[in-house]
C-alpha cells in the first residue's frame, strides 16, 4: 500500500471536519458529557483527537459531568492547572467537586460556612456522602436543624440499604 500524500491527508482531515460540523452541537456536548462521566482520561483523549471535540469540551455541562473518582482528594493544592480544572468543575456544579471542596473547607481550610454550603449543594444534587456529612453536621447544630439532619441521615441509610439489596 502506498503512503498517504500530504494532499490525501488534508482531504481526509477536511472530510472529518465537515462531518463533525454537520452534527448538532448539543449532540457533541451530550457525547462528550457521557465520555466525561465515565473517564476523565477518555475525555482528555477525545479533546486531543480533533479541534471540534477540543472546543466543545469547554462547555460547562461537561465540567459538571466529569468523573473525579480517580483523582486523589488532596491533589488540589499541588498543580495550578489541575486546581483551576477542579475549581471549574465546582463552579459548574460537579457534585463530587462540591463535596471535596466542602470537606477541604471544613477540615483543612477551616472555612466552616463555605464548607457547609458546598456540602449542602452537593447533597441537594444527590451526592450520597455529602448528604451524610451535611446531615451529621445539622444534627450537631441541634434545634430545627437537628430534625432536618435526621431526615437526611434516614435518607442516606435508605439509599445504602437499597444499594446493598439485589
Amino acid at each position: 500500500m502506498a503512503p498517504l500524500t500530504r494532499s490525501m491527508k488534508k482531504k481526509a482531515a477536511n472530510s472529518k471536519s465537515r462531518i463533525m460540523q454537520s452534527l448538532p452541537k448539543e449532540l457533541l456536548v451530550e457525547v462528550l458529557a457521557k465520555v466525561a462521566s465515565n473517564s476523565f482520561n477518555d475525555l482528555y483523549s477525545a479533546k486531543l483527537s480533533c479541534k471540534d471535540f477540543n472546543k466543545t469540551a469547554e462547555e460547562d455541562y461537561i465540567f459538571q459531568c466529569v468523573d473525579m473518582s480517580k483523582f486523589p482528594l488532596d491533589s488540589w493544592r499541588f498543580d495550578d492547572k489541575f486546581s483551576k480544572f477542579l475549581k471549574r468543575c465546582k463552579k459548574c456544579g460537579n457534585v463530587e467537586a462540591l463535596y471535596r471542596q466542602g470537606l477541604r473547607d471544613l477540615f483543612i481550610g477551616k472555612r466552616v460556612q463555605q464548607g457547609i454550603m458546598c456540602l449542602k449543594k452537593a447533597a441537594s444534587k444527590g451526592h450520597v456522602e455529602a448528604t451524610y456529612v451535611y446531615g451529621a453536621i445539622l444534627v450537631c447544630f441541634g434545634g430545627e436543624a437537628k430534625q432536618e439532619g435526621l431526615e437526611l441521615l434516614e435518607g442516606y441509610v435508605r439509599v445504602k440499604k437499597e444499594a446493598k439489596s439485589p
